[in-house]
């Protein structure tokens, strides 16, 4: 089932699972989890990078 907020111009989506949101020019909003994905990776690049110097990351 989908859904169009006329005042925000958002669209609804009801899938079996849960509810996606989508901008009014069609991108998906993020999950928190899709958010931080990419903080995450960068901070495992770095820990990487400091045992490369020896240095263990807290």
């Amino acid at each position: 089932m989908i859904e169009l907020s006329p005042h925000l111009g958002i669209r609804f989506q009801f899938d079996p699972e849960r509810l996606r949101l989508f901008y009014p020019d069609g991108r998906e909003f993020l999950e928190s989890v899709e958010r931080e994905r990419p903080a995450r990776d960068r901070i495992a690049k770095l820990e990487a990078k400091l045992r490369d110097t020896g240095i263990e990351p807290n």
